[in-house]
């Protein structure tokens, strides 16, 4: 921000804006041909939850995607993506998922979207936890479905990409 030397405390160059009090988590899943299925949590996500949302909103996803597979999920390393209960869900629902080694760079696409959710929901200001959860599901069935299709065809160009530069980070 620029501003005249010694206003820095000058109500005309700031903006306060109320903290909300709480958390609100969203897992989503997203496709080349579309937006799938979120779910708003509270708390922490523990393997066990995780499973529980993965039963009601991928599968959902990938049977209305996909109903005849094949089915590849891409998750991150977090543990509870990684237990052996979660492997064996996946694997008993016929989900093939890849695995990413540790300490790779992030390449899902979904990272861009979570960004450009969060931009779109907090640019609304929401006053409430319910507002923010409101804006939430608001913005996400609001999504572009070009973007999300632009993001997820993209990932053969991430990885050429990271092969040129020899696995090391890059932009995008």
């Amino acid at each position: 921000v620029r501003r005249p030397v010694g206003a820095a405390c000058d109500p005309k160059y700031s903006h306060s804006q109320q903290q909300l009090k709480g958390k609100v988590s969203l897992w989503g899943c997203i496709s080349a041909d579309g937006l799938g299925h979120a779910e708003l949590y509270e708390g922490d996500l523990n393997a066990v939850r995780y499973r529980d949302i993965l039963r009601h909103s991928l599968v959902k996803t990938f049977r209305e995607f996909s109903p005849q597979g094949p089915w590849i999920f891409q998750q991150d390393g977090a543990r509870f993506h990684t237990t052996q209960e979660t492997i064996t869900f996946l694997h008993e629902k016929g989900i093939t998922f890849l695995e990413w080694p540790p300490w790779s760079p992030d390449l899902n696409p979904i990272e861009n979207l979570w960004n450009d959710l969060k931009r779109r929901v907090y640019n609304r200001f929401p006053q409430t936890m319910e507002q923010l959860e409101q804006f939430i599901r608001e913005e996400w069935e609001a999504t572009d479905l070009n973007f999300i299709s632009r993001i997820c065809r993209s990932m053969p160009d991430r990885l050429q990409l990271l092969l040129n530069n020899s696995g090391h980070k890059i932009q995008y």
